[in-house]
């Protein structure tokens, strides 16, 4: 019985939480700046066109986790573009391929605090000895939900080959969108080399 009400609980948080398919394609298409009649739909085989690629990289103002993505883009062509293909950053839509896309909404921030034991070495001046003693360590992060898309042109709009969700850290690091390119990259290695 009580595995059930559990099963509950997270039912019917996850439903509050979470947003439709429509909803999902509805911010996808703002994103990209697109009309809300623009065909959006999941691609049939998940695969890469072959040979070099044209990118677009729609990651809003973020500069940073556009920064982290042009970077990535660098390495790839130094070290695998030889043999996979190489890969050009474009600034408009029109000229890609393929198209990286990601957000975050954020006006849904989620606050944790955690706290985890920590033994450190402290002065007792009662003894006057350095003595080990267990302390309580609290910190706090913010989360917010994380979008992220690799998309291919089709005949008719663009195709879906991966969509990645979940919640990331509020602000951008030198890893934000890590996961993404890891994607990406394996995508470009399934292809045939060249």
């Amino acid at each position: 019985m009580r595995f059930f009400g559990l099963v509950l609980t997270c039912a019917a948080f996850l439903s509050l939480s979470a947003q439709t398919s429509a909803d999902e394609l509805q911010a996808l298409r703002k994103h990209l700046g697109v009309d809300d009649t623009f065909a959006i739909a999941l691609a049939q085989e998940r695969s890469l066109p072959s040979g070099p690629l044209k990118i677009f990289l729609a990651v809003g103002l973020d500069t940073a986790l556009r920064d982290n993505f042009v970077r990535w883009v660098g390495e790839w062509n130094r070290t695998d573009g030889k043999k996979y293909g190489g890969v050009d950053i474009v600034q408009e839509v029109r000229d890609a391929d393929v198209l990286i896309a990601r957000y975050v909404i954020s006006d849904h921030v989620s606050e944790s605090t955690n706290t985890t034991p920590m033994t450190t070495s402290v002065y007792n001046r009662n003894t006057g000895r350095i003595e080990r003693q267990t302390i309580a360590r609290t910190y706090s992060s913010s989360t917010v939900p994380a979008y992220g898309y690799i998309l291919q042109r089709s005949n008719n709009g663009l195709a879906v080959l991966l969509r990645n969700t979940g919640a990331v850290a509020t602000g951008t690091t030198k890893k934000s969108g890590q996961d993404l390119w890891d994607e990406f990259r394996r995508l470009m290695k399934q292809r045939a080399p060249t």
